[in-house]
Formats: structure tokens, C-alpha cells, sequence
């Protein structure tokens, strides 16, 4: 039985200023944390609960420096159902005073918020609040637009990256034009904008999100208000709105490549049909290719694998499934893990061949319901551990990054209909999918 709390927000003060605002990622771990140290903690007052799922609102999210006191207050909505055997008789009321309780003790930050890593801007936290009722968008404060790219469709392909002095012109002559954006979009309220450039990539890499791309970059915008609150979509499609042609003109003043752009869009960086910019090698961590060794001939040429376990890689699988009503249990995961191993067997059968990819095995790994991970469309994310098996010599075997590549880059247009086919599980009702890269915590 499902028991809905009432809607209720967090404030989290900080010890010290950030040294930039708080991500969805640091949000998204500060969540984890807490639904750990809650479920510790609700056990004994409620015997009978079975889970608990808790989602912080990053669209809500907004920080406040306090004008009268040397603090910094981080403030988000929140979202908790707790689960309970259908004979409970337990009340809301009960378990959010629970819940209340828990998050306002000095033991939440000793033993919860101080496992935060220390680059975490909510490790600082010295006292938490908890308020009944959504936050109210009447004060100011600071929001975070997604993660946006620019897309390029350049006159000539582009033959290198953009050199630092081109990527500096192009961050100001962006700030210039998203800051006039917002000042018309939220004339009267509007503080300011500031914009980091998380990367450039040319060539292939660009058309992994559009074949038309030879140039992207990627931007974060954080911007401050001094009233009403837009939430973090708004705050995008505003600054959407700085494509225009003379915007593009302005190019020509960067030179270099950016002088050779003919079209330009805009965009998130995840997209709700199916995955995302795959990560260099040097951003794969442990799927990193291993040094080649000096001497080729120290790798044995007859080596054969005999079907044993070869390489190891770790995909994250989020679904969007409105009024899901229920939490997946451990039958629903092995079915979705059937269909799952017959599908990526499938897909990497045709990408290394039947000579010489055999099979894989497929573990659930971590479980999230209702986190909003990777972005509030999404309440189902699944990590999958999978290990495949290879025949051959160890030099013709292919190696964790493009196995890992292989996973993430397949298109499950036929495995969506299969997993909508799941018609006693909550997987029925899908509407989106997401797959990402993810690192094996244990390798």
C-alpha cells in the first residue's frame, strides 16, 4: 500500500559560500544519502514499512544568501511515499513528523550529509529545515537551467578543436546575447546570468547528436532573480531564444571556426529518445583503453578465451512511466533483465560478429523509483552489470570502451515495443527511455 506525504521542502544552510552553485548531480547525491539515512531511521518507529522512495524537485532548487546573517541557505521541493503491506494502518500525518523529525536532527548531518564527497557544496551543511507546502516562488533567488549545447553546422568540416582564445570569444559572446535574452524575458526581475563552458568537440563526436553537427559545445547557466522564481525549463526555453541570425553573424567577429557557421541550434544535452554523447576515452575512467605494451609480440597470439568471462561494462537504463502506481519488485526487474540480455546479445552479435562474441550475463545492480534520474521525466532507473564472453585471441578481443560504446549506442526502437509488452509489470506503461555509460563502482 502506497501512502502519499504531503508535499514539503528542504532548506539546507551552508557553513560556508559554495564555490559555484549546487548541480543536479550534487542534489542527486545529496538524495541518495538521505534515502538511506530515512530508512534506518523509520524502521523503528514504523515496524511494518517495506520502502520508502523520496525525489528532490531540481527544478525547485534555488539558493539564498541571507542578507542579515553570513549563511547561504540551498531550498528545494520534495516528494515522498512511504510503502507498507496493504493491512497498515499507518498515517501520513505520522510518518512525515517521522520524517521531519529525522531531517532536522544534528544526526542527519553527522551521519548522513558528512558521507557527502568534501567537493559537494552540501558537505558544509550545518543545520537542515523542514517546511510543510511547496516553496513559494515570490522571493528571489539563484536557478540552474539543464545542461544546454550549441550545435554547428559549419560550411567546411572542421580539421581541429577551437583554440582556448576561440572558445573564450565565444563564451562572452554568448553571455552578451543570453543576458539581453533574459533581461526581455524577465524584464523587472532579472539579475544576471553566468556561463560555463563544459566542452568543444568537432567531427564524429558532433554527430552523435545531430549528422548535420561538425561543431558543438556544451554549456551550465545559473541565473538570480529578485522575486518570482522561473523554474528550471522556463529558464531554458528563455535562453532558447538566443538563436537568431544576427547572433550567428556575430560569429564572424570569433573567427576561426567559428567564422565558417552557416546554421546554429540549441538544445538539452539528454534527450528523451534514447541516450547520450558517448564519453571520450579519457572520460570513461575504468573502461579507459590499457597502454598498448612496447613490444607487440609480448601479447599471445593464441591465447583463446574459451567463452570465459572477458570484459566488463556497466549501463545505466532510466524509464519515464506516468501514474506508475506501483514500485517494481524483483520479479518485474528479472523480466525486464530477460529481455534485456536477448536484446544486447543480439546487438553486440552484430557488431563483433558470431565468430567471435559468444554471450553476456546481466546482473541488476542499483534500483531507483521515482529519483527523477536523469531528469524529473524519468522515475525508473536501473544500473545493469554486464559481463560478456568472447572466442578468440586476446588481441582480437574488443576492449571495455567499445563494448561499453556498443551497449549504449544500440537502437532498442524493436526493444521499447518488447518492454511495453511487459504487460504485468509497471514497465508496460513506458513512455521514454534513457541510456547512459556508467562506472562499475567496484571494478
Amino acid at each position: 500500500m502506497k501512502i502519499q506525504l504531503p508535499a514539503f521542502n528542504i532548506t539546507v544552510v551552508l557553513g560556508t559560500k559554495p564555490m559555484s552553485q549546487p548541480t543536479n548531480d550534487d542534489l542527486e547525491a545529496l538524495r541518495r544519502v538521505t534515502a538511506n539515512y530515512l530508512c534506518l531511521k523509520l524502521k523503528p518507529k514504523c515496524p511494518k514499512i517495506v520502502g520508502l522512495d523520496i525525489k528532490f524537485n531540481v527544478s525547485s532548487m534555488r539558493s539564498v544568501v541571507n542578507k542579515l546573517e553570513p549563511q547561504h541557505t540551498v531550498c528545494f521541493d520534495v516528494d515522498a511515499a512511504a510503502y507498507f503491506p496493504s493491512c497498515s494502518k499507518s498515517d501520513y500525518t505520522e510518518i512525515f513528523n517521522s520524517v521531519s523529525q529525522a531531517l532536522e536532527s544534528g544526526d542527519y548531518i553527522k551521519r548522513a550529509v558528512c558521507a557527502l564527497d568534501s567537493s559537494n557544496p552540501f558537505a558544509s551543511a550545518v543545520d537542515v529545515k523542514v517546511g510543510l507546502g511547496e516553496l513559494s516562488t515570490e522571493e528571489g533567488g539563484i536557478v540552474q537551467s539543464p545542461t544546454f549545447y550549441l550545435g554547428f553546422v559549419c560550411r567546411n568540416e572542421p580539421g581541429f578543436c577551437p583554440s582556448e582564445s576561440e572558445k573564450q570569444n565565444l563564451w562572452f559572446l554568448t553571455q552578451e546575447e543570453t543576458t539581453g535574452c533574459l533581461q526581455q524575458a524577465f524584464p523587472n526581475n532579472f539579475e544576471g546570468v553566468t556561463l560555463k563552458m563544459r566542452k568543444a568537440e568537432i567531427g564524429e563526436r558532433a554527430r552523435e547528436l545531430d549528422s548535420r553537427f561538425s561543431l558543438y559545445v556544451e554549456f551550465d547557466a545559473a541565473a538570480s532573480f529578485k522575486k518570482e522564481l522561473p523554474t528550471s525549463k522556463q529558464l531554458f526555453y528563455a535562453l532558447a531564444t538566443c538563436i537568431s541570425s544576427r547572433f550567428i553573424k556575430n560569429f564572424m567577429d570569433i573567427g576561426g571556426l567559428f567564422s565558417d557557421v552557416s546554421t546554429m541550434s540549441i538544445n538539452y544535452c539528454i534527450t528523451q529518445k534514447g541516450g547520450i554523447l558517448m564519453p571520450t576515452e579519457s572520460e570513461m575512467g575504468p573502461y579507459k583503453r590499457a597502454a598498448e605494451p612496447e613490444d607487440p609480440t609480448e601479447i599471445e597470439e593464441d591465447d583463446t578465451s574459451s567463452g570465459e568471462p572477458h570484459a566488463r561494462a556497466c549501463i545505466g537504463f532510466a524509464l519515464g512511466i506516468p501514474k506508475c502506481q506501483r514500485v517494481p519488485t524483483e520479479a518485474d526487474y528479472q523480466a525486464l533483465a530477460a529481455i534485456t540480455k536477448e536484446f544486447y546479445v543480439k546487438c553486440l552479435k552484430q557488431k563483433f560478429g558470431d565468430d567471435t562474441f559468444q554471450d553476456i550475463d546481466i546482473s541488476l545492480g542499483e534500483t531507483h523509483f521515482g529519483s527523477g534520474k536523469p531528469t524529473e521525466e524519468y522515475n525508473v532507473y536501473i544500473q545493469w552489470d554486464i559481463s560478456t564472453q568472447f572466442m578468440g585471441t586476446a588481441k582480437s578481443f574488443p576492449d571495455q570502451y567499445k563494448i561499453c560504446k556498443a551497449l549504449v549506442k544500440a537502437k532498442p526502437d524493436r526493444f521499447y515495443s518488447r518492454i511495453r509488452a511487459l504487460y504485468q509489470t509497471p514497465f508496460s506503461g513506458a513512455t521514454c527511455f534513457f541510456v547512459e555509460p556508467v562506472v562499475c563502482t567496484d571494478l
